[in-house]
């Protein structure tokens, strides 16, 4: 029995032998056809290029071809992607830094796989110009096929180095002329400069953290704090101010001085020097009005803050000016220091309605030169004058509306009239005449009487009946000055 047993093993053994001897004939003999020397001479030559990099997939062909050449091809472009994704994340780091980071280490998670995503989208644009591709059907075996896709690595280049150090380089010239702006006193074009990197910056690198010898100093600064350094150092040196401390307008809206607003920057040295082509905002914090569409400082960082039809109904009114930051593109992606502004104060003059009639035995007239000599009175005041006629002792309730809607905080009314003139000692030639009359003072829009005094009965003379009632107007001036001037105490108050 243990004989049998051996010479079975012995007889296995035989053929075993005798099967592999023959299959390493039928290989060795397979290896000498013209065809497999042509596949394995092209991919040994290609695989000695330095020139390239390239991918090598191996299937079965396991009933359908097709499947069997889509699954070769799939492996070598994985293969040729992995050989690409190596040299494209060795050329952002090196275009991040100038040197090349060993294991990322020093860079942190989420720029970790910013450079993953840009290298993705770097391998994908090189995938899509493979241009050498060629498949082997029974290589290296019948029954199997060899997918072989390669790239030349200067198209490579094309692609990803030089895009990469292009949008370096342009980033680099960017800040190079911004830093000449400034050095040049062009602080709005340097600040548009700076801006216009830090959105290229974001464009082309994301979050990542490039750093690069700007102005060829010998020393590599990190952009993103190189511009947010650079911004921070121009905002942080620029001042705004106003010719004045208070503005003043009118019942109308209309100013009595228009705002001059400079803008200055403040050098290393302590100089100020003007900031032109500045672009400012301006806004109501009380109160309101019509703004300049645009206010940009001129060639001395100067500007006239023209305001239009300032709401007259408010007693005060509030205007900040600001740098307009949003003028200049992507500021606001950095953190800025604190901004300078300024408060402008408008306060409203002191408006009357200034009503002054003269009834001359029922003839109603207003007396011109007296009423300047009112207006001056209330003019050397800091009060604002608008004149209205009232033909009546007593304002009516219409009247009175009538002066509101002028915007006017008081209603001055001053009445005088006179009796029919009498002939004087039985001259026909002489007349006397009798004239009184009040002044009221009526808060706005209340209509209450704040002030009232009479004007005491005075007696003119004159040739004619008018002459008389016109001498005692005369003769009533100072009184009505007198009490004019109490009335306009008790309006500024």
């Amino acid at each position: 029995m243990r004989l049998l047993f051996c010479l079975g093993g012995i007889t296995l053994l035989v053929c075993f032998q005798s099967c592999t001897t023959k299959a390493h004939v039928e290989r060795a003999e397979y290896m000498n056809t013209p065809h497999y020397r042509a596949a394995d001479s092209y991919l040994e030559e290609m695989k000695a290029r330095t020139d390239i990099y390239y991918g090598e997939g191996l299937n079965e062909i396991d009933g359908d071809i097709a499947q069997a050449q889509d699954r070769a091809r799939y492996q070598a472009l994985e293969t040729l992607s992995s050989q690409i994704e190596v040299a494209v994340r060795t050329d952002i780091e090196i275009i991040l830094t100038g040197k090349k980071l060993k294991g990322g280490k020093t860079l942190t998670e989420e720029v970790r796989e910013t450079v993953t995503s840009r290298t993705e989208t770097y391998t994908s644009q090189v995938l899509t110009n493979v241009k050498g591709n060629r498949q082997f059907i029974d290589y290296p075996l019948p029954g199997y096929i060899t997918y072989f896709a390669y790239i030349d690595k200067a198209e490579y280049e094309e692609k990803v180095r030089r895009d990469l150090e292009a949008k370096r380089n342009f980033l680099r010239d960017l800040i190079r002329t911004a830093d000449q702006d400034y050095r040049g006193g062009a602080i709005a074009q340097a600040l548009n400069g700076y801006g216009n990197a830090v959105a290229r910056l974001q464009d082309f690198f994301s979050n990542m953290p490039v750093e690069m010898d700007i102005n060829d100093t010998g020393h590599s600064e990190e952009v993103s704090i190189a511009l947010t350094s650079r911004i921070g150092k121009i905002l942080r040196s620029l001042e705004l101010r106003s010719s004045e401390e208070r503005y003043f307008y009118d019942a109308s809206g209309k100013l009595s001085t228009t705002p001059l607003i400079s803008l200055a920057y403040r050098r290393e040295t302590g100089d100020l020097l003007p900031a032109d082509s500045f672009p400012l905002s301006a806004v109501f914090i009380e109160g309101a009005g019509k703004l300049p569409p645009s206010l940009v400082t001129g060639t001395y960082g100067q500007i006239e803050l023209s305001l239009r039809e300032i709401d007259p109904t408010y007693s005060s009114t509030t205007l900040v000016v600001e740098l307009d930051i949003e003028a200049f593109p992507s500021l606001e992606k950095i953190e800025l220091p604190h901004l300078p502004s300024l408060i402008i104060n408008f306060e409203k003059l002191k408006t009357m309605v200034l009503s002054l009639t003269f009834s001359n035995d029922g003839d109603f007239s207003i007396p011109r030169e007296l009423t300047n000599s009112f207006l001056s009175v209330a003019l050397g005041q800091s009060l604002s004058v608008i004149e209205q006629h009232i033909a009546k002792k007593t304002p009516s309730t219409t009247e009175l509306q009538r002066a509101s809607a002028t915007n006017a905080d008081y209603l001055v009314h001053i009445q005088v009239e006179t009796e029919k003139a009498s002939t004087l000692g039985g001259y026909q030639n002489m007349f006397a005449a009798e004239g009184n009359g009040v002044i009221y003072v009526y808060a706005l829009p209340r209509k209450d009487i704040v002030f009232t005094r009479n004007i005491s009965t005075t007696r003119g003379f004159g040739s004619s009946p008018s002459g008389a009632g016109w001498d005692a107007l005369g003769r009533m001036k100072d009184q009505m000055l007198f009490y004019y001037r109490e009335a306009l105490e008790t309006i500024a108050q």
